[in-house]
């Protein structure tokens, strides 16, 4: 006799009235398609003195959104626009970041903005 098991993803749920959102969400969410770019960017963001839970809010949501376009910004570029600077630069404040991002056009409150409505239009029709 065999016992069978069904396993179901938890998406999102919400904990003391805060949204929480499962690792794979987050990377659909952010258009991650590989499992360690998620996890380089969690270890990098610690680095900066964040702490992180093994699910995410938005507020972690916009941290990682920050490091993704921060990173982006010079592809290849392997000594300026990297995980490692964005610590560094991360550690003396998000103004800093945001600062950096609006030089190169980057307006990463519209970015989030329209990552949170996209996400919220999607659970409507869902």
């Amino acid at each position: 006799m065999y016992a069978t098991t069904t396993v179901y993803e938890i998406k999102h749920y919400r904990v003391n009235g805060t949204q929480r959102f499962s690792k794979m969400q987050v990377r659909k969410i952010l258009g991650m398609r590989q499992k360690s770019t998620l996890i380089n960017n969690v270890k990098a963001l610690k680095q900066a003195g964040l702490k992180f839970s093994n699910s995410f809010t938005w507020e972690d949501i916009y941290e990682l959104l920050a490091l993704t376009l921060y990173v982006n910004i010079k592809r290849g570029d392997t000594v300026t626009f990297t995980r490692k600077m964005y610590a560094i630069i991360r550690q003396s404040g998000i103004e800093n970041v945001k600062t950096v991002l609006s030089s190169f056009g980057i307006d990463l409150d519209q970015q989030f903005e329209e990552i949170k409505n996209d996400f919220n239009r999607k659970q409507t029709f869902n």
